[in-house]
């Protein structure tokens, strides 16, 4: 891949922004949407917009974790915390959509005999 020195984060804030606000506004429709399906008996069908939400958090997390691939542009970033950022993007919104798959299968499982 070929990147411009600007193309380079000089920050943790500058890889973590926008994957995490799409996380976490992807996080809380879900969650709105599976708390209150679970009350009500039966959950709504909004719900997977927030997963739609997570999904996107991925793809957005994924593009700087896969630039890291590049040989020049991983010697390019400064610093550990910006190389940690790049992993934190990629593999929390993925930690994130197999705890919805998770919360899917045991609501499907055993969530009428919760309540």
């Amino acid at each position: 891949m070929f990147f411009a020195d600007s193309d380079v984060p000089q920050s943790i804030t500058d890889v973590l922004l926008l994957p995490m606000l799409v996380l976490f506004f992807g996080a809380a429709v879900y969650a709105a949407g599976y708390f209150r399906g679970v009350q009500a008996r039966s959950l709504p069908k909004f719900r997977w917009v927030g997963l739609v939400l997570i999904l996107v958090a991925i793809y957005l997390g994924f593009m700087p974790f896969a630039q890291l691939s590049d040989p020049l542009y991983r010697g390019a970033v400064p610093g550990k915390r910006v190389l940690f950022g790049h992993y934190i993007a990629f593999f929390f919104p993925v930690v994130m959509a197999l705890a919805v798959m998770v919360m899917e299968v045991l609501y499907r499982r055993k969530g009428r005999e919760w309540e």
